[in-house]
């Protein structure tokens, strides 16, 4: 699991290593490369020039921050999947967990997540 590092997007190589994402095992098949391989490319001058440059881009533009809340949320919802579906929770537990989920999928109203609303009425008299 080789490439030649002619055949490699290196600034996209660079980027995925200055996000520390994924673990360079990972990222090494990604990119169809050994992790030796990938470890003597993050070794070199230029390349750690490359990644340099990343991690300033990802710093300045928050990428970094939404791509960890995201991989966050997503286990959140896990946990939140296995309570809603766990038979020994408690009902009130699997009713928040439930509820949760919809509010996160977009199933409520900003009204309805918050609890908050009014109600207004308008009597008109009647005219004898």
């Amino acid at each position: 699991m080789q490439a030649p590092t002619e055949s490699i997007d290196l600034p996209a190589l660079a980027f995925d290593v200055a996000l520390r994402y994924d673990p360079p095992e990972v990222i090494a098949f990604k990119y169809n490369l050994s992790e030796g391989v990938l470890g003597t490319l993050c070794r070199t001058p230029a390349f750690k020039d490359a990644v340099r440059v990343a991690e300033r881009e990802i710093t300045e533009t928050g990428k970094e921050f939404k791509l960890k809340a995201r991989k966050l949320s997503s286990l959140v919802l896990d946990e939140l999947a296995a309570i809603a579906l766990d038979d020994k929770a408690s009902h009130a537990d699997r009713i928040k967990a439930i509820s949760e989920l919809t509010r996160l999928a977009g199933y409520q109203t900003p009204e309805q997540a918050s609890g908050s609303s009014f109600n207004v009425q308008i009597n008109l008299g009647s005219t004898p």
